[in-house]
């Protein structure tokens, strides 16, 4: 399907996952692509890791009645955030004009002659 050079490089690039994963979770990779009716290397790699993740061990589930992992912590101590400003002062500037920019609507461009 995909030629000489491009099936070539695909396969390279499937044995390289080994550097990084385990025979068996590549093996699964390469399984689960061809169920899939792909050849894609891209899809070979996603499945491999897929796999590899399944047989870790998963992260233990969290206790409702734990204290949270910060209560342990030595010399801990209750912070209180600073006040904040009070309001800014009412702004007694007069509002901003733009009626200088209307000569732009009214300008007509020369008539070149």
């Amino acid at each position: 399907m995909h030629g000489d050079a491009a099936g070539t490089r695909a396969l390279i690039e499937v044995l390289l996952l080994h550097r990084r994963m385990p025979a068996e979770a590549v093996r699964s990779g390469m399984s689960a692509a061809i169920k899939a009716g792909s050849i894609s290397p891209d899809v070979v790699a996603i499945e491999a890791r897929k796999a590899e993740s399944a047989t870790r061990d998963p992260e233990p589930e969290d206790d409702g009645n734990d204290p949270p992992p910060w209560a342990d912590i030595p010399g801990g101590q209750l912070l209180t955030l600073p006040t904040r400003r009070p309001e800014l002062p009412e702004d007694n500037r007069p509002s901003p004009s733009v009626d200088i920019y209307d000569q732009l609507l009214t300008r007509h461009p020369k008539s070149s002659a």
